[in-house]
């Protein structure tokens, strides 16, 4: 059937075949607004911890503080952003800060992923750090200006 409203069908269809939501991040604000992306790489690591069935039934402030508190308490992850902050004002500069954080401690993923998994992992991680560095690059040659009145 055609629809006009692409966002909701596109959503329903990007289940994986446990009915997980497939968490996809285009952009380092908006993607990480509803907190799906943040638990879901946490998830990958610590499935244990966070069990992605439920976080679809989570509202967006709970599933950033289930993703932060699981950071920091397996992995050592300082909780540099507030659940409140990345649900109403997600700032870029900070979450990308938080994500380079985040996949430094993280370990390999071939101990809790099958191979096309950890594939498909590997594939996205390189796009990301692709993304940061020409976003970083572009910061580089764009300095925020600075004035003091």
């Amino acid at each position: 059937a055609e629809s006009t409203d692409t966002g909701q069908e596109e959503e329903e269809d990007s289940a994986d075949e446990n009915g997980y939501p497939q968490a996809k991040a285009h952009n380092f604000t908006s993607s990480f607004q509803d907190g799906v992306a943040f638990c879901a790489m946490i998830a990958a690591h610590a499935p244990e911890d966070i069990d992605m069935a439920k976080v679809q039934d989570m509202e967006p402030i709970e599933r950033h503080a289930l993703a932060f508190m699981v950071a920091e308490e397996k992995f050592g992850v300082s909780q540099l952003l507030e659940p409140a902050d990345t649900v109403n004002s997600p700032d870029e500069k900070s979450i990308m800060t938080y994500i380079a954080a985040l996949t430094a401690k993280l370990p390999d993923l071939g101990t809790h992923v099958d191979v096309a998994s950890a594939d498909d992992y590997t594939s996205h991680a390189r796009a990301v750090k692709s993304f940061l560095r020409e976003k970083m690059n572009s910061w580089d040659n764009d300095p925020l200006p600075v004035s003091i009145e």
